[in-house]
C-alpha cells in the first residue's frame, strides 16, 4: 500500500486522502438528516435536486426559504469545501512527494543514506546496470533540488529510465525510525555518503551501521560500504577495535553483513598518487621528494596516504640511501607535526624529522631521531616547514630541489581553499613548468576549468597545465569502489591459499569462497590489504613489468628479490599506520604471539633480519598478475608448483595443504567474481 500511495504521490504530486474521508462522511450525515426531515414535505428527489443545486427556486411558491437552506448548505459543501479539500489533497500530496515525506516499502533494494557530492557519480554508474532493484536515497537535504540536480546531471533518456526506479525520501540516517520508513532490514546493497558540510559526518555514519546490523533481516545478506571523511574517526574505529561489533559487542554475523570502511580523501589520494606519481627504478640514483602543502583533511590524507605506498627498489637498506621524503610546507606545520606525532607515535619513534620554525622573527631547525632501542630502518623521512610556498626563501629552495640530480621532485597541493591551490598551481617558479619531469598535484574539488582557462599557453608549448593534474572531483572511474575493493579482496586470497597452519594440521575446506574469507576479517585486516592494492602501480611502474603476466617470468632473480623487499618495507609502514608498535631490543626474545596482542609486531624491523618463513610471505605476493586480472588460473598454477616444490623438499603436510587449497579454489572459480551482479 505505501508502494502505492508513494507512486499516486509522484503522479499526482501528492496527498493522503484523510481530508476527503471526513468531508464525505460530513456530507452523508448531513444528507441523512435532511432525508429525515424533509422527505414528507419535499420529497426525496426534492432534497437530492435540492442539495446537490440541481433545481431552481424561480417557480417555488411553497417552503422557499427551506428550499433556499438546503439549496445553499450543499452549494456551501460541495461548491466550497469539496472544492477546497480536493485542492488540498492534492496539494498534500504533491508537498509530501516533495517534501520526501512518503513511506515506502521496497524489497531487496539499493539503498543510499544521504546524498553528498558522491552521489551523481555512483547513480550515473548504477544507471549504466540493467537496472532490477529499486534505488532508494534517504536524505536531509532538499528533496526537491535533488531531483533538480539530478535531472540536470542525465541527459533525458538517462534520467527518464533512472527516474522510474528512483524513491527519495526525507529522513537522518542515524534515526531507527527513518531507516524503517525506507525498510533498511531488506536492502541488499547499501551505500552510507552521509551529506556535504554537515556537522559529526563519521559519528552518524558509524551509528547508523550499528542500527543496520540490528535491522537487517534473517538470512540475507547485506553489503554496506561506508565513507568516512575524518582520519581521527578511521583511527578510532579500525585500528583500536577488531572489528565493528553489533549492539551485543560480539562479530557474529559479519559475513552476512559485508561492511567495508572507506576514507573519501585517502581513496582521492590514492587514486592521483598510483595513476601519476613518478618510477623511480632499481637502478635509479634518485630518491622522491614529495611536497604537500596546505593543512587539513586533504593534506592529512595526502601525507599518510603517500607514507603507505611511495616505497621504491632503489633504497640501500645498508647506507640508508634513496630515502623518500615527504615535506609539509603550512603556516601550520608545527601544529601538522605535533597532531601527526601524537596520532602516530609508533611512526616517530622510528622516524628521521626535520622541523624549521620561525621564533622571535628568527628561523630555527629542530630534529628528531628514531628513539633508541628501536633502530633506523624505515625507507620514509620527514621535513616539516612553517611557511606559504609563495615566500620567496621557499620559492627559491623549491627551484634548487628541482635542480638537484639526486631527487625527484614531485608537489601536491592540498589548501583546503580551493582557490589557493589554484593561485598556488599558476605561480610556481618557472624552472618547474620548464620540466616535464615534475609533476604538480591540485586540489581541485570543483574541477580543473581554471587551470584550463588560464594556464594554457603561458608558459609556452602545452603551457603549465600539461603538468599539473587536478584531483579531487567526482570520480570518473570504479565510482562504486568495486575494482579497489576486489584488488584487496584478492589480495587476502592470496595469503589465505598459502597460510600454513600453525600446528601443521589441514583442515577440510580450509579456504571458502573469496567473499566468505573477506568478510569474516576484521577490518584492520582489511584495511591492511587496501593498502597492498593500492600500492601496486607504483611497483609495476618502477620495476617494469606486466602486471597481468605472472612476475618470475618477466624479472630477473634481482629485481624479484627488490620486489620482495619493497613489499616488506611497505608493509612496515601498513602496519605502523594500523597502530603495530615496532618491538625495542629489551623485547626481542619475547614470545611473537604475546607481543601482536599488546600491538607490538616483532617484523617490524629491516627485512634483513626476518626469518626465512616470513620473507617467502613477501615472495608470495609476486602473485601480483592474480592479484591484478583475477585470473584463477594463475593461482591454481602457483598452488601446484608451490606443492611440488614443498614435496621436493620433504614437506609432505604442506604439499597435501596446497594441492587440497588448490583443488576448493577449482571448484569454486564459478564464484570467485567478487563482482556483484545487479
Amino acid at each position: 500500500m505505501k508502494n502505492i500511495l508513494y507512486k499516486f504521490g509522484k503522479i499526482l504530486s501528492e496527498g493522503k486522502g484523510r481530508q476527503l474521508l471526513w468531508l464525505s462522511a460530513l456530507i452523508l450525515v448531513v444528507l441523512t438528516i435532511l432525508f429525515l426531515l424533509l422527505r414528507n414535505s419535499l420529497g426525496r428527489n426534492g432534497v437530492l435536486a435540492l442539495f446537490f443545486g440541481l433545481s431552481s427556486l424561480a417557480d417555488v411558491k411553497d417552503g422557499v426559504l427551506i428550499r433556499l437552506f438546503v439549496y445553499l448548505l450543499g452549494t456551501l459543501l460541495f461548491s466550497t469545501f469539496l472544492i477546497s479539500v480536493i485542492s488540498n489533497i492534492f496539494d498534500n500530496f504533491s508537498s509530501s512527494f516533495k517534501e520526501g515525506r512518503l513511506e515506502v516499502d521496497p524489497q531487496r533494494h539499493t539503498l543510499l543514506l544521504g546524498a553528498g557530492h558522491m552521489l551523481t557519480g555512483m547513480l550515473r554508474e548504477m544507471s549504466k546496470r540493467e537496472l532490477k532493484r529499486p534505488i532508494v536515497i534517504l536524505t536531509t537535504g532538499n528533496i526537491e533540488e535533488l531531483r533538480e540536480r539530478l535531472f540536470s546531471t542525465f541527459s533525458s533518456k538517462a534520467y527518464k529510465q533512472l527516474r522510474n526506479k528512483l524513491v527519495l525520501i526525507y529522513g537522518e540516517r542515524d534515526n531507527e525510525d527513518a531507516l524503517k520508513s525506507v525498510n533498511a532490514g531488506c536492502a541488499e546493497e547499501i551505500y552510507i555518503l552521509g551529506e556535504d558540510h554537515e556537522d559529526n559526518h563519521d559519528g552518524k555514519s558509524l551509528s547508523s551501521v550499528k542500527l543496520l546490523k540490528k535491522l537487517r533481516a534473517e538470512g540475507l545478506r547485506v553489503r554496506c560500504k561506508v565513507f568516512l571523511e575524518d582520519p581521527y574517526s578511521v583511527h578510532s574505529q579500525i585500528v583500536k577495535n577488531e572489528n565493528m561489533p553489533d549492539e551485543n559487542g560480539n562479530s557474529s554475523g559479519m559475513e552476512l553483513f559485508c561492511l567495508d570502511l572507506i576514507n573519501v580523501y585517502d581513496d582521492m589520494a590514492e587514486k592521483v598518487l598510483k595513476e601519476h606519481v613518478p618510477a623511480i627504478g632499481l637502478d635509479s640514483p634518485r630518491h622522491l621528494h614529495l611536497v604537500v602543502t596546505g593543512y587539513g583533511r586533504m593534506s592529512w590524507s595526502f601525507v599518510k596516504t603517500a607514507f603507505s605506498m611511495l616505497h621504491f627498489p632503489n633504497f640501500d637498506e645498508g647506507s640508508l640511501k634513496n630515502r623518500t621524503t615527504i615535506t609539509v610546507i603550512d603556516e601550520k606545520a608545527g601544529q601538522f607535526l605535533n597532531e601527526y606525532m601524537s596520532l602516530y607515535a609508533n611512526i616517530f619513534q622510528l622516524s628521521n624529522v626535520r622541523y624549521e620554525f620561525k621564533e622571535n622573527g628568527m628561523g630555527k631547525v629542530r630534529h628528531f631521531y628514531p628513539s633508541e632501542g628501536y633502530g633506523d630502518f624505515l625507507d620514509t623521512e620527514w621535513e616539516f616547514i612553517e611557511g606559504d610556498i609563495r615566500d620567496m626563501d621557499i620559492r627559491t629552495r623549491l627551484e634548487e630541489w628541482a635542480e638537484d640530480d639526486t631527487q625527484q621532485l614531485c608537489i601536491s597541493l592540498c589548501d583546503r581553499e580551493e582557490a589557493s591551490n589554484i593561485g598556488a598551481a599558476l605561480s610556481l617558479p618557472r624552472s618547474l613548468y620548464e620540466k616535464d619531469t615534475i609533476p604538480v598535484f591540485a586540489y581541485l574539488p570543483s574541477g580543473s576549468a581554471v587551470l584550463n582557462t588560464f594556464g594554457a599557453g603561458v608558459f609556452g608549448g602545452d603551457g603549465c597545465v600539461g603538468r599539473i593534474i587536478s584531483f579531487g572531483k567526482d570520480p570518473d572511474s570504479d565510482v562504486l569502489f568495486e575494482g579497489r575493493s576486489d584488488m584487496a579482496k584478492r589480495t587476502h586470497y592470496v595469503y589465505k591459499a598459502f597460510e600454513k597452519e600453525k600446528d601443521g594440521s589441514i583442515k577440510e575446506q580450509q579456504i571458502r569462497s573469496i567473499e566468505d574469507e573477506w568478510y569474516a576479517l576484521p577490518e584492520r585486516f582489511k584495511l591492511s590489504n587496501y593498502y597492498y592494492a593500492a600500492a601496486i602501480p607504483v611497483k609495476v611502474r618502477s620495476l617494469g613489468f606486466n602486471p597481468a603476466e605472472p612476475v618470475d617470468r618477466q624479472l630477473s632473480e634481482e629485481a624479484c628479490e627488490g620486489l620482495d623487499r619493497v613489499e616488506h618495507r611497505r608493509w612496515v609502514a601498513a602496519d605502523l599506520l594500523l597502530g603495530y608498535y615496532p618491538p625495542s631490543a629489551a623485547l626481542a626474545a619475547e614470545d611473537p604471539g604475546s607481543l601482536k596482542r599488546r600491538f607490538i609486531h616483532p617484523d617490524i624491523a629491516p627485512a634483513k633480519d626476518l626469518s626465512k618463513s616470513e620473507r617467502n610471505k613477501d615472495s608470495n605476493l609476486r602473485l601480483i598478475s592474480y592479484i591484478v586480472s583475477g585470473n584463477t588460473d594463475l593461482l591454481i598454477h602457483q598452488l601446484d608448483d608451490d606443492a611440488g616444490n614443498a614435496e621436493a623438499d620433504g614437506e609432505q603436510q604442506n604439499a597435501d595443504r596446497l594441492r587440497q587449497n588448490m583443488r576448493r579454489i577449482r571448484s569454486l572459480s564459478s564464484s570467485l567474481s567478487t563482482h556483484t551482479a545487479q
